[in-house]
């Protein structure tokens, strides 16, 4: 009993570990920062005013609220477009929508609140000119995914976006030795470059380049690309910073088909065709198919009579963070029991279990400590 308790134990602190480096790694490179000011028609700053960001394709709402100077910020926000919804007693609430986060880029949202009742909506929409970075002097560019989809391709790698922006060069001659995507950045050696995917690292350290390639551009919701100036967080890139986030689901189901087709029907002579004496290019045809789905994902919900899971089910009623307080507090019953040689009786009534505990699992069974 002891060794199972041990092994339960030390199992979910490494997944407890992991999930949270997980997290705070794609926090830092792969998501984008809305941040404001809010003040009143007279330009006094409006603490303590309710600000409320919901992402348009999946309902997720995130809150948070003006700290004493009018300011307020959300940081890892993940790539989207958003309605940011202000309120404050005394003044109307503000809706302003259409809000694109891009990644590693903070938009600066400020809004003057109007005198009136919350029951009184102004909306507004998001202006290109409105999420301008004027806060960090992070000097690159980000490629949506519009411009990723239309933009056209050769070789189907995204990274090679960055070959339009300024300072981003093909590199030549010796440099060329490598994987895909040699690129010279403000004169730098390719080999200087950090290449990302959703922000983790997708280097190949043995012939510079990157690791792994997405070759299905409708996978790839944005490409990022810093060249100088970016911040500590990044790290390691003496060249620049490439940056490719994947798609994510929302509440629909959805998907994409393509077919590309690469033939010499489509190509003019190039520089060796025309030093080789030729008239037309080489023949050759190559048919590339490919495509997406996406979508909801059903998983069971916790605390809400979701389906069974393993042995057990969740309790209904009962949030996650309660589930796993009362699953500590029978796991330390059950380690008393075990020393004092009794069996698990029920619980009190203040820890909002019934006598017939129901726990997820093989750890519970009815009042026994089990097997």
């Amino acid at each position: 009993m002891k060794r199972r308790l041990l092994v339960s134990f030390m199992a979910l602190l490494v997944l407890s570990l992991v999930t949270g480096a997980l997290l705070s790694v794609s926090a830092q490179t792969s998501k984008g920062t809305v941040t404001g000011l809010v003040t009143d028609q007279n330009g006094a700053v409006v603490p303590g005013a309710e600000i409320e960001l919901k992402n348009a394709a999946t309902n997720q709402v995130r809150t948070t609220a003006t700290n004493d100077s009018g300011l307020y910020r959300l940081d890892a926000v993940d790539l989207a477009v958003y309605d940011l919804t202000i309120r404050h007693k005394g003044f109307k609430t503000l809706t302003n929508t259409g809000i694109e986060i891009q990644a590693n880029r903070i938009a600066n949202i400020d809004v003057k609140l109007e005198v009136g009742t919350t029951e009184e909506t102004v909306n507004v929409n998001a202006a290109s000119g409105d999420l301008l970075q004027t806060s960090d002097p992070v000097r690159g560019g980000n490629f949506s995914t519009t411009q990723v989809r239309d933009l056209p391709s050769t070789n189907l790698n995204p990274y090679d976006l960055g070959r339009l922006l300024p300072g981003v060069a093909t590199a030549t001659g010796g440099s060329q030795f490598g994987n895909a995507s040699q690129f010279s950045v403000n004169g730098q050696r390719p080999r200087g470059n950090n290449y990302l995917i959703d922000g983790t690292e997708n280097n190949d350290i043995s012939v510079t380049g990157p690791a792994n390639q997405i070759n299905n551009e409708d996978a790839v919701a944005e490409v990022s690309l810093q060249t100088g100036l970016f911040s500590a967080e990044f790290g390691r890139a003496g060249g620049g910073v490439f940056n490719l986030i994947t798609k994510s689901g929302n509440n629909q189901f959805h998907g994409t088909m393509r077919w590309l087709i690469l033939s010499q029907w489509f190509n003019a002579l190039s520089t060796n065709d025309h030093n080789a004496g030729r008239t037309k290019p080489g023949v050759f045809t190559e048919n590339i198919f490919g495509g997406t789905i996406g979508g909801p994902l059903p998983l069971p919900r916790f605390g809400e009579g979701g389906r069974a899971l393993g042995r057990g089910r969740h309790r209904r009623g009962s949030s996650l963070a309660q589930h796993l307080r009362e699953t500590l507090y029978i796991l330390y019953r059950l380690h008393l029991g075990d020393q004092r040689g009794e069996a698990l009786g029920p619980l009190p009534p203040e820890h909002g279990i019934d006598q017939q505990v129901e726990f997820v699992g093989d750890f519970v069974e009815r009042h026994r400590v089990f097997r």
